[in-house]
């Protein structure tokens, strides 16, 4: 069973990873742009 406690710490810190998720992506795509391969 999750208790309260776990649900509120997932809560907290979702937020903070997706935000570091979605930048890590954008550098990807910076960094290796499928448009840069194929030449747009």
């Amino acid at each position: 069973m999750i208790d309260e406690k776990t649900i509120q710490i997932v809560q907290s810190t979702a937020p903070v990873l997706k935000e570091h998720s979605i930048e890590k992506e954008l550098i990807h795509y910076e960094s290796f742009s499928p448009f840069a391969i194929l030449g747009e």
